[in-house]
């Protein structure tokens, strides 16, 4: 990688704070692989302090960059670049400087900080920048230099986007977010600087001086110069010239007395020879030697022109004068030679007589063939072979054996050879789709850490495509496949927020009672099954069944958040009232109750039963003895999709897909909606603490979503879900310390989210 590299530092002792200009060295391999990388950076503030971070912030970036194993696979995989392995960086080192601020309970002042990080590869330059730094270009102009200020055009060029960027800015401390790329002219520069050195130096200065000295003499002379017009404001700078021509190679000096192509390659071979001379063993053959000698007997010796005049004769008195060049066209187009067309040209002569050939040959073939199918002719073929095979003597017949099982050894070891290549090629192809499969799940870490979920929803597309393309015909493809597979599984519930739970606390079994309901309240867990209530002690892990019997008992209802005092179950036409201080029971008939219409969720709130019921599209309220009902819904709204309610003073509608609707007062309230992936049909129940609503799905899968405004996240954005793969959930509850407790298969289990 051909460029010349200066740093500038000047008066930085003198300023408050600290600064620093850096640029790798790494060895030959990794500058050829991935070039070098380097740091302008000037903070203002606490000198330990910022001399820590810096300190801090050169090594982390050089690990991260120069320790990426893909920078082995540059230039072997299509696509893979050195910009890629500095993003990956980046993030990383972004990650790292908000961990690093944290520890170290330091924060960093926006307006007092300026850092550039960025690699040099070739021509090619990729840099990223916070702050007031400078990024200027001076390239060729037909008529001189021009000099631009590469950042300051690259923001104009993109301020929608920036101003959209701004609006959604990530909420860790983010430094370097955009990175710049492209090539460096031909035989131009490019100057990174503090804000401070353009102020003092004139545009014009600046050209000149680096545009007519080297860059190293260049430092040297802006240091010079600004060192006489201010003594006690730092300036910082880097400058980098691209010397790597367009064919890849380095700008060289001229030298002053080049050597001819011709002179040296004939200066290296008479070289060669004499040392291998001079090296040869005595008495040796030279091989070449004898080669060349029978070559020149062979072929005929060429005569060697001369410089005489066309008008001279030769010393052979039979050759006949030269002419001059316009004598020798008169006399060429005098002879009889045949022209362009003619099928005397020998060409033409030999395409006749190949063509003969060949119709010979195919017709000889054709009357071949119908006597493969003759009985006789087989019969004589191998009467002839049984002679000739008679008249071997046995040495002659062991070399013929001999030379069979030769000529299948070959042809075995062939193709033997073929399949092993074309295996190997096969494997080479896999290979590489597996490193790109890599690649693209390291940049779908980088999206998730940046919580850039529509970012990684699309790349996790495009691995799943590639990965669904893979083959399976070999057991290291279906091995690998499988791996993947399995890694993708794990990506797909972080991209959607499902955390598995295999194995939750397993509290209490009770397989006879055949329970299909659960609710706690006041510090005492009750169960239900169809026909029958039950008090439960986890502590004893029994039951004690309450006075009461029924046909058609559903999941039963505490409402903690309205100073309710009562438990309420619903059989059938009936609500059933527990007061859970001493489980004393009273039964109640639904007023106006249809036994033909479908009714939903039910809940309570200050003394009052709301009952659901999404076939009418209304949610109906009664008084306490439930004589009495009202309409609460008013206005035109559709719940007839819904299958639960929640109340804590607003009413939250549960819908079968899982989204929420929410009223408060009988009007529809703000509440987002984002479609939960997986998706879902089958959304059971709501039930909610005073800041999360929890959702069973799919009798194995609780959703959590937040109620209230958290930090970035609106009501309802905020989602969470818990997968729990080994059991079939009939109803959850949950205590106020947030303890859920989940009823499957008539066994009580607990779990904190």
């Amino acid at each position: 990688m051909y460029n010349k590299i200066a740093p500038i530092i000047l008066n930085l002792a003198k300023a408050q704070g600290s600064g620093a200009v850096y640029v790798s060295q790494p060895d030959s391999e990794k500058e050829k692989l991935a070039g070098k990388i380097f740091i302008l950076a000037e903070i203002t503030g606490k000198k330990s302090e910022s001399d820590k971070f810096l300190d801090f912030l050169i090594s982390e970036l050089e690990e991260n960059y120069y320790s990426d194993e893909k920078i082995l696979l540059i230039g072997k995989i299509e696509g893979l670049t050195p910009e890629n392995i500095f993003e990956a960086a980046l993030a990383k080192t972004n990650k790292s400087i908000n961990e690093f601020l944290r520890d170290h309970k330091m924060a960093l002042d926006a307006k007092a900080t300026s850092i550039t990080l960025g690699v040099i590869y070739g021509a090619k330059l990729h840099f990223t920048s916070f702050g007031r730094n400078r990024a200027l270009l001076i390239y060729r102009r037909q008529d001189g230099y021009e000099i631009i200020n590469v950042d300051s055009e690259a923001k104009d060029a993109d301020t929608s986007q920036t101003d959209d960027r701004a609006k959604k800015a990530p909420k860790s401390n983010n430094l370097f977010s955009a990175v710049l790329s492209g090539d460096i002219p031909l035989n131009s520069y490019f100057i990174f600087a503090s804000e401070s050195l353009p102020e003092y130096l004139s545009s014009k200065d600046l050209v000149n001086i680096i545009t007519k000295l080297p860059p190293i003499v260049a430092a040297e002379q802006i240091k010079n110069t600004l060192a006489r017009i201010n003594n006690y404001v730092p300036f910082l700078g880097i400058i980098i010239k691209n010397t790597t021509d367009r064919s890849g190679g380095e700008i060289k000096e001229v030298t002053k007395a080049p050597l001819s192509a011709h002179n040296s390659i004939s200066s290296l071979n008479h070289t060669e020879e004499k040392t291998e001379n001079m090296l040869s063993p005595a008495g040796l053959v030279n091989v070449k030697k004898v080669s060349k000698n029978i070559k020149n007997w062979l072929l005929p010796k060429k005569e060697k022109p001369t410089n005489k005049s066309p008008y001279e004769r030769s010393d052979n008195n039979n050759s006949h004068p030269t002419f001059p060049a316009q004598d020798r066209i008169k006399k060429t187009t005098s002879l009889n030679l045949p022209s362009a067309s003619s099928f005397l040209r020998p060409q033409k002569v030999l395409l006749k007589k190949g063509s003969r050939h060949f119709f010979t040959g195919l017709k000889l073939f054709i009357l071949f063939i119908p006597r493969l199918f003759s009985p006789s002719f087989w019969k004589n073929n191998t009467l002839q072979l049984k002679n000739w095979f008679k008249t071997l003597n046995k040495k002659s017949l062991y070399m013929f054996l001999g030379l069979i099982l030769i000529i299948i050894a070959l042809v075995v070891s062939i193709t033997y050879a073929s399949i092993n290549k074309k295996n190997q090629k096969i494997e080479e192809g896999f290979n590489l789709t597996i490193t790109e499969i890599e690649e693209k799940e390291a940049l779908l870490d980088s999206y998730l850490l940046y919580d850039n979920t529509e970012g990684a929803k699309r790349v996790f597309s495009d691995i799943k495509d590639i990965v669904s393309n893979l083959p399976q015909e070999k057991d290291y493809q279906i091995t690998k496949k499988t791996e993947i597979e399995g890694r993708l599984s794990i990506w797909e519930d972080k991209i959607l927020g499902i955390n598995r739970i295999d194995a939750p606390e397993e509290l209490a079994s009770f397989p006879e009672l055949n329970l299909n309901g659960l609710v706690m309240a006041n510090d005492k867990l009750f169960t239900n099954s169809s026909d029958a209530i039950y008090q439960i002690d986890l502590t004893n892990k029994n039951n004690e069944k309450l006075d009461y019997s029924g046909s058609l008992i559903s999941s039963g209802i505490f409402n903690n958040t309205g100073n309710s005092t009562n438990l309420y179950f619903k059989d059938d036409n009936k609500i059933i009232t527990l007061n859970p201080q001493n489980n004393t029971i009273n039964v109640n008939e639904i007023a106006n109750y249809e036994d033909s219409i479908s009714y939903g969720g039910l809940d309570s709130f200050s003394s009052r039963i709301y009952l659901l019921s999404p076939t009418q599209n209304q949610l109906f309220v009664y008084n306490s003895n439930l004589s009495t009902r009202s309409e609460w819904i008013k206005e035109d709204v559709d719940v007839r999709n819904t299958v639960d309610i929640y109340i804590d003073g607003d009413i939250y509608f549960l819908e079968k897909n899982g989204a929420i609707l929410k009223f408060r007062s009988g009007e529809k309230q703000e509440f987002a909606y984002n479609p939960l992936s997986p998706e879902t049909n089958n959304a059971q129940k709501i039930i909610g603490s005073s800041d999360t609503l929890y959702i069973l799905a799919d009798n194995d899968r609780l959703i959590s979503i937040n109620k209230n405004k958290e930090g970035d996240n609106d009501p309802g954005e905020k989602i969470t879900q818990y997968l729990f793969t080994n059991l079939n959930i009939s109803d959850i509850t949950i205590t106020p310390d947030n303890k859920i407790y989940l009823l499957s298969d008539s066994k009580i289990y607990t779990f904190s989210p």
